[in-house]
């Protein structure tokens, strides 16, 4: 639906239209490109790719019958990894020729608005590509915060959001920095693990979540078995101190 904003009347109806619209989360549906389900206000969590860049395109869908929206991102750093830049590109679905696209240089602060909004129709959504550049030095959970606001009465107001949870594992080949080696099975992993290895001494052994925090640690011998049971369900990073200095790594899942 669109309106000849030439004429006074149709500014007149574009700004009714637009200053009583709904100021709600029923106004907008936020999807994932290919994912039919509702992300609005929720959570999206997903493994990245080890070793490269990669991008995730997300849709804020106008579900509203007659209102129109200029609607602008807001993009908030919740936690993210050192080392790593981020941007992305923001355009409606009808005109995406006319997107703006934005650079980390140009996401100066941790909160940061789009300058451009874009007009999303109904029947037509916002589509939102986030860039995203990775430091392969660093591994763990970066958490990002998309929201999607309309100006009223000089403000900007929220209407949907969506949090984007991404986990990022180095690759195996980066962690083998070792002679000696260590398997871990099963992987993904229900109550216990056992841990075989070629270390003639006992070694410590420590478990990490995602950010980094230290959840456990022991020594053992060379092979050993492991209560998971008070774990949660998710990944972990399983290091394995040797004699010698170096560090042995591995990626664990936990699924109870």
């Amino acid at each position: 639906m669109k309106y000849n904003l030439t004429s006074k009347w149709g500014v007149f109806v574009y700004f009714c239209l637009f200053f009583i619209s709904i100021t709600s989360q029923s106004s907008l549906k936020v999807q994932i490109s290919g994912d039919t389900a509702s992300y609005s206000g929720g959570t999206y969590q997903f493994t990245a790719p080890s070793k490269q860049d990669f991008y995730l395109n997300i849709e804020a869908h106008n579900i509203s019958a007659t209102d129109t929206f200029l609607l602008y991102v807001t993009c908030v750093e919740l936690n993210t990894l050192n080392g790593w830049a981020d941007g992305f590109c923001w355009a409606a679905s009808n005109d995406p020729i006319n997107g703006q696209c934005y650079s980390s240089g140009q996401i100066d602060s941790s909160f940061w608005t789009s300058p451009h909004s874009m007009l999303i129709d109904t029947n037509e959504y916002g589509a939102l590509k986030l860039d995203l550049y990775p430091d392969t030095n660093f591994f763990g959970q970066s958490h990002y915060r998309y929201l999607f606001g309309v100006m009223q009465n000089g403000s900007l107001n929220q209407i949907d959001s969506i949090d984007i949870l991404i986990d990022y594992f180095a690759s195996t080949s980066d962690f083998e920095n070792s002679s000696s080696s260590i398997s871990i099975f099963p992987n993904p992993a229900n109550n216990y693990i056992s841990i075989i290895s070629d270390l003639n001494d006992p070694y410590r052994l420590d478990f990490f979540d995602v950010m980094g925090n230290k959840i456990n640690s022991s020594t053992i011998n060379s092979s050993s078995i492991i209560d998971l049971t008070t774990y949660k369900n998710g990944a972990y990073f399983v290091k394995a101190y040797c004699s010698d200095g170096t560090i042995i790594t591995k990626k664990l899942l936990i699924k109870h």
